[in-house]
């Protein structure tokens, strides 16, 4: 007897590809942000969070990072390269230590759904709950992770296996301790934190309206310049005329 098979057409086939890709996924959010933010009242904290999300874009730049979605103080981002992926994380876990705040970090790699513009799927949702358990300027990465990595020059820490909220089974989690034999930065002491996040000014109040008139006066002056040359370019001489 011969067998047949539900033929796949191309479209068929490129649809299968489309909906599902293999990703490395990040996710960070600045620890103890709703405290943060009633310290230094909305003004500074929207400066805080400027500050903060500059850092973040910067890495993903340098590091080939794509930016999926941000939640005020949590970004979610994916990477082509798990190695890459990790040393972001730990560069922007450094760098926003000179805001007086740390962040945390959870990274996994797996099949992700592709949802519109975004990703979903059990692979996003651990990368999310691995954030969830990280502590104070920790960058907790997967088993899968872990493994991928060998000899990119990481040092990690053993966390053991744990259950992540919602998904099944137990997790190998791991934290990255080093890179490149660097050691990496211990959080901050509360009263250092603070101090740092004492200088935290918004731009002075005559300064930004100075800033803006500045700007209004310049936009009307090339306004009139641009009319008085319409004007005069239209403007037909006579000769013998008064």
């Amino acid at each position: 007897m011969r067998l047949r098979f539900p033929r796949r057409t191309l479209s068929d086939m490129l649809r299968t590809r489309r909906d599902h890709l293999l990703a490395t996924v990040m996710f960070t959010d600045i620890v103890g942000s709703a405290e943060i933010a009633t310290e230094l009242g909305n003004r500074r904290w929207r400066v805080l969070l400027d500050r903060h999300h500059l850092i973040v874009r910067r890495a993903l730049k340098r590091h080939g990072g794509k930016e999926i979605d941000n939640a005020g103080d949590g970004f979610f981002a994916s990477f082509h390269d798990q190695a890459d992926a990790i040393r972001c994380a730990c560069e922007i876990s450094d760098e926003v230590k000179e805001l007086g705040i740390d962040i945390r970090s959870g990274l996994h790699v797996g099949q992700a759904e592709i949802v519109g513009r975004k990703l979903g799927g059990l692979a996003v949702n651990a990368g999310a709950r691995l954030m969830s358990q990280a502590r104070p300027g920790e960058v907790l990465v997967s088993g899968v992770m872990h493994d991928l990595v060998a000899g990119s020059g990481f040092t990690f820490e053993d966390r053991g296996s744990r259950n992540l909220k919602g998904i099944p089974g137990e997790w190998h989690v791991f934290a990255v301790s080093a890179v490149d034999g660097a050691t990496r930065q211990s959080p901050l002491k509360p009263a250092k934190a603070a101090e740092l996040r004492g200088s935290i000014r918004p731009p002075p109040l005559m300064k930004r309206r100075f800033g803006r008139a500045l700007a209004m006066a310049i936009i009307v002056a090339a306004l009139f310049i641009a009319l008085l040359f319409t004007t005069n370019a239209g403007t037909r001489v006579v000769p013998n005329t008064v």
